[in-house]
């Protein structure tokens, strides 16, 4: 098991933290690992590690605020699709002001993104749209008859333009098209997605600077309300060549060539404090600052626990996914980040029935069927704290994987503390990129050192000096070994926590609920909900056979429902009764709109079965205590507890 931490930190090293960029694809997409690990619980310890202290101590002061509420800043979603009842779910959970993102592939631009544009509008969000991929006659490229999307664009859309002035005017057109047919333009339009990954660009940096001179100067001249950047970089510090972040060099080459940049964006795959850690929102900030450019917005357009369910598909309906999003939303509101755009809202449309809903293949906040997820109870949560003012909390220093964020209303504070896990992975590889050395080389050496004598234990220095390691490096070792031994043990411990606030009198605490394996996850019942869902399965199909023979009728193909349910599928049908290919496709587009609607006809009579409400506890049987101006509690590897105190 241990060569696994290997493989992860030398894969953490050669492939940035990677956005999973096609709505409609990513589930597909190979599995990518987050940049530095992030907590893999495929990762055991080399050795056995004694039961540290450990403990999470926090200072919060209560009549202390940072900053000001983010408020709509701390809102946003993509997906891949929309209708009036899943956008106003959205709107009912806390969710209008914020942003909403569509990709406009302009080599296949789909007449599904205005009609989800208008519906974002709707209810009162603001809409992004993130333009990418060369249209076939625009590359140097034949289109094959084989490509495929799944792994990004396909081979001939990768391909810079031959004509940027041409592909700026095919984007100003397609932008037009969407004014005139659904009264919407965007308010932010982003210039071209994860250009440092090969799946989607593999032009240089130097191109992409070309494609961004001109869309961005033709946007601005046509709207200059629409606010215009890039580059959706899937890794901050990816340099495409360069010295340095490409977004860094983007800031520089904007300014020099009096180009607009109204935000910068990049993607987040990885631990919920990476902008903590990193302090990469620091050195944008300074840099714009260099070239006056205060009001540039700093925005994470694409984010998740992994950029993939192929190996994690799990944690995605579970608590790993609500601990990943409460520290990533606590450290992007502590940091004041102009805005996120969570990857996504719901989740693909399953092909394997019922039961696909709640078993991981899904990177959504709801499964396809309207069901929520113990994320989605947690956004809803935190959404209204995005109005609420910030306490100052106290971390200790360098803790990575405890979040404690708290917000105040009058005489109530309202506390969500997280626990995303990181695992050894990272801290191995973080703590020596940090002291100079490539972590690559050293595991090898590092393991063979424990193994010295027979069986794993930890290594003496002349146990690391026997099995090739030098001083410095032995000495950049031992200085992680601390924490090194921290993360392994508490990957199969609970961690305990305490926060210390000010004030003599003690606390009402109340409202308390966790997700973890236990409490609040509801993907451990999902035989419960079984027989609801595969009525409304079967009910969403009806109507939707309904609305693709109402097309077929149109055209001339007198049939029931009845007899095309008789066949394996619609598609199935329409081939053997000889239906052209577009009468077909529109047959099926309309049925694939109504099922993705129907589906939801029964969100909240589902969501309120005793098996998917949320549970809270008496604090005492969550394990949680108040002793003076102490809160003591313990928490399983990535979960969540949230609780209230009143003054």
């Amino acid at each position: 098991m241990q060569n696994n931490l290997l493989l992860l930190i030398l894969f953490g090293l050669i492939v940035p933290s990677c956005g999973a960029g096609e709505e409609t694809n990513s589930n597909d997409k190979e599995s990518i690992t987050r940049d530095s690990g992030g907590g893999d619980d495929a990762v055991e310890p080399l050795y056995e590690t004694s039961p540290p202290a450990g403990t999470g101590t926090f200072f919060a002061n209560h009549d202390q605020f940072i900053g000001v509420p983010p408020g709509v800043k701390a809102i946003g979603f993509a997906n891949g699709h929309t209708s009036e009842k899943l956008m106003q779910a959205a709107s009912d959970s806390g969710l209008y002001g914020g942003i909403f993102r569509r990709n406009l592939r302009m080599y296949n631009p789909r007449p599904n993104v205005p009609v989800s544009l208008s519906n974002a509008k709707n209810i009162g969000m603001r809409n992004w749209l993130t333009i990418g991929g060369t249209p076939e006659h625009l590359s140097n490229m034949a289109q094959t008859e084989d490509e495929e999307e799944a792994r990004g664009y396909p081979l001939y859309a990768r391909i810079p333009p031959t004509d940027t002035l041409a592909y700026a005017h095919a984007v100003i057109n397609q932008l037009e098209h969407y004014e005139s047919s659904e009264g919407v333009v965007p308010e932010y339009v982003e210039i071209w997605n994860e250009p440092d990954r090969e799946e989607f660009f593999n032009g240089t940096l130097a191109q992409y600077f070309e494609i961004y001179h001109e869309v961005s100067q033709a946007i601005k001249n046509r709207w200059p309300s629409i606010k215009v950047g890039g580059m959706g970089l899937a890794g901050y510090s990816s340099k495409m060549g360069g010295n340095e972040s490409a977004l860094l060099q983007l800031i520089d080459y904007a300014a020099t060539n009096n180009l607009p940049l109204d935000f910068v964006s990049w993607h987040h795959y990885t631990i919920g404090q990476e902008l903590e850690f990193s302090k990469f929102t620091e050195t944008l900030r300074n840099r714009l600052n260099s070239w006056n450019k205060l009001s540039t917005e700093l925005i994470v357009s694409e984010w998740n626990i992994f950029p993939s369910t192929n190996s994690h598909g799990e944690d995605f309906d579970r608590a790993h996914s609500a601990a990943n999003y409460a520290s990533f939303q606590a450290t992007a509101r502590k940091h004041n980040l102009d805005g996120n755009i969570f990857f996504k809202l719901q989740d693909n449309a399953a092909i394997g029935g019922v039961i696909d809903d709640f078993t991981g293949k899904g990177m959504g906040t709801i499964t396809t069927r309207g069901l929520k997820k113990p994320i989605y109870h947690l956004m809803e949560v935190m959404q209204s704290m995005a109005y609420e003012s910030m306490v100052e909390v106290q971390a200790p220093e360098k803790e990575w994987s405890l979040n404690v964020y708290a917000t105040r209303s009058g005489n109530r504070i309202r506390y969500v503390v997280s626990n995303d896990l990181v695992g050894g992975d990272w801290v191995w590889a973080n703590r020596l990129r940090e002291q100079g050395f490539s972590p690559n080389n050293l595991w090898s050496l590092y393991e063979r050192a424990a193994k010295r004598n027979g069986r794993a234990k930890k290594p003496t220095h002349a146990d690391m000096s026997w099995a090739g390691l030098n001083n410095a490096e032995i000495a950049a070792i031992q200085n992680l070994e601390g924490e090194l031994m921290l993360a392994w043990h508490f990957m199969r411990k609970k961690r305990p926590v305490q926060i210390i606030f000010n004030g003599n009198i003690p606390p009402t605490l109340t409202n308390v609920h966790r997700f973890n394996t236990l409490q609040n996850n509801p993907a451990e019942k999902i035989n419960d909900i079984l027989p609801m869902l595969e009525q409304v399965e079967e009910i969403a199909h009806q109507a939707s056979l309904q609305a693709a023979v109402d097309v077929f009728n149109t055209y001339g193909y007198n049939v029931t429902v009845e007899y095309v349910d008789s066949f394996d599928s619609v598609e199935d049908w329409a081939q053997q009764a000889g239906v052209s290919h577009t009468v077909m496709k529109k047959g099926l587009n309309a049925y694939q709109k109504e099922v993705a609607s129907s589906r939801l006809n029964d969100f909240d009579l589902l969501n309120s079965m005793p098996s998917m409400q949320l549970e809270y506890r008496d604090p005492q049987n969550c394990g949680v205590t108040v002793e003076g101006s102490n809160v003591y509690f313990e928490m399983e590897a990535n979960s969540v507890l949230i609780f209230d105190l009143i003054l």
